[in-house]
Order: C-alpha cells, then structure tokens, then sequence
C-alpha cells in the first residue's frame, strides 16, 4: 500500500495545490497510527485518510479528529461499526465477502474433483489482531461449512502477510498432515509462500486460493499452479479515497456511506432508504457490475438479477 500511495500522492500533486503528509506506522503498532493521527490533528490539516490495521484501536483518534472538524476518510480496511459516524467515507473491499467467495470457489473446485465429501483444508491467516485479518477468516469459516459441509479445515496459523513466514508454517504442515487437499491464504503473498513450500515437498495436487489479488498470485495462476483468488485492488481503494477528499474537506458537505452486501437485495433496498432518509432524496444510482440479458436498463424486471 505504501507504493501505491506514494504513487498516487504523485500524480495528485502534478494536478492540483495540495500538500500531502504521509505516514506508515508498523503493522500491529496501534499506537503509532493513534499518535500519528493527533498530531495531523494538531497541525489542522484539512482532511485525513486512512488504512488502519485495527479497526477498534483507531477510533479514539478519529473521534477527536471529528470533533475538531477535520473530515477522515477510511480506504481499504474499514473501521468498527463503532466508530462509522466519525467517518466522511469508506473506499475499499467487503472482507468478509472476500472470504466467503473464496469459500466458494474452493468448494466448486472440490466438488469437480469429486472431493467435497473428504477434502482437508489449511488455512493462512494474516496479521492477528488485523481487521482484514480477522474479516477474512470469518468469512471463510462461516461461509465453508454452508457450501461444503464435509470438508475439514484441520488447521489454521498466522503467516502475517508475509510470504516467507507463510512458506515456513505450510512446511509444518506438511509435516504434521499427510493429506491436505487446499490452502486458503488471507492474500496471494501468503498464498504463493505456502505453494512454494509445497512445490519443494513435492506434494502435488494441493489447491490453493488467496482473498486478493498480488502479481505473483497472477503469475501461479498463469502457471496452473494456484486455483484463484478475489479481485481487489488497493489502487482503486486509495484513488476513490482521494476523489472523496475534495467533498469531505467542504465543511457544508454532508456524507454518508454504508456497509451493503450486494447480493442481499434487503440490503440494497436498506442503503437507498438510508441514502434517501440522510439527503432527503436520491438522484442517481450507479451499479458497477451485475449479470443480466442484452436490455434497456428500464425494462429489467425486479425478478431479474438483483434489482431494487
């Protein structure tokens, strides 16, 4: 993410009058980001956009940063449900959806090998105490047991992102489990880390999925080696983050967001009458991806896809 920022802070500076501070505190360093934020605070900045690590440890600071008027803008991994009325907005990915697709798509993969009755599953987790973390597990582990009820996740440990941590705790899986039919990894830097690890034991025949996407992830995939991954971009995350700035930083903006799974049409229905209740109305709504027939998009009936 630090390249990425520090690549769109670039090209925002070629386009406009604007002074950027960046900060990178450690990941699992809580109390640097919170110091970090009181002294933007205190310089009286204009707007503060963040990706925080923890969402529940951060929402002190951004309370204080809300009563002093400045506007914060959260991207790619979201705060706790406590602290959303503190926020001006949220760009990034629905974590928990992310583990539950890939649930999923393990599961269909089983179930073409005719393993789904059997199948023994390890899982990677990212950093302990990391929002994303904690997220994508969750969706994982609930959504497993829905799709494919007989298969068996046998162990679970932390490579906290990292690839070669994640390539040392799949060795000891490997030694300590004689079957393993799938490795679910929080991000494709894991997920190879753990492929790598299995290639060296020539253990064959292993299916591996990540929760988002990295190149290398793109070049397993490339090679058949590695079975999937969900799309996410932090790109896209930190340049909706950056467009929501300018609105945000207007003291007479109003801004809402809301926490929508798109698949769940009472859950769509429930964004617009809270977008609806907040502006006193709704203009426009833009859906940016769907399954449907070739049609005018007024004549899609509710029965079709997802309509609200």
């Amino acid at each position: 993410m630090q390249g990425h920022a520090e690549d769109r802070v670039g090209r925002v500076q070629l386009d406009c009058d604007l002074q950027l501070i960046l900060t990178f505190p450690q990941v699992g360093k809580n109390v640097q980001p919170l110091a970090q934020i009181e002294d933007l605070i205190q310089q009286e900045v204009d707007a503060i956009i963040i990706w925080p690590t923890n969402g529940e440890a951060v929402i002190p600071a951004v309370r204080k940063a809300h009563s002093a008027g400045i506007p914060v803008i959260v991207t790619n991994s979201n705060i706790a449900e406590a602290g959303f009325d503190f926020v001006a907005s949220f760009s990034g990915p629905d974590n928990i959806a992310q583990g539950s697709r890939s649930a999923e798509i393990m599961c269909d993969k089983f179930k073409e090998m005719g393993i789904e009755g059997e199948a023994q599953v390890v899982h990677i987790t990212g950093q302990p105490g990391y929002t994303t973390a904690i997220e994508r597990a969750k969706g994982f582990e609930d959504r497993l047991p829905e799709v494919c009820p007989d298969v068996t996740v046998i162990d679970t440990q932390p490579g906290d992102w990292n690839r070669e941590k994640s390539q040392q705790v799949m060795e000891a899986f490997l030694v300590k489990y004689d079957d393993i039919d799938g490795v679910y990894a929080g991000d494709d830097n894991m997920g190879v880390g753990a492929l790598n690890a299995a290639k060296a034991a020539g253990r064959d025949g292993i299916i591996f999925v990540g929760a988002t996407n990295f190149s290398v992830g793109y070049e397993a995939m490339e090679a058949g080696e590695y079975w999937g991954w969900i799309y996410q971009s932090p790109v896209d995350d930190a340049e909706v983050a950056e467009a929501n700035r300018p609105r945000a930083a207007q003291k007479e903006a109003q801004v809402t967001h809301a926490h929508v799974d798109v698949t769940e049409r009472s859950a769509v229905q429930a964004m617009v009458a809270h977008t609806v209740e907040t502006f006193g109305k709704l203009d426009v709504k833009f859906n940016n991806a769907g399954v449907n027939r070739p049609m005018n998009f007024l004549d899609v009936p509710k029965t079709t896809g997802l309509s609200s």
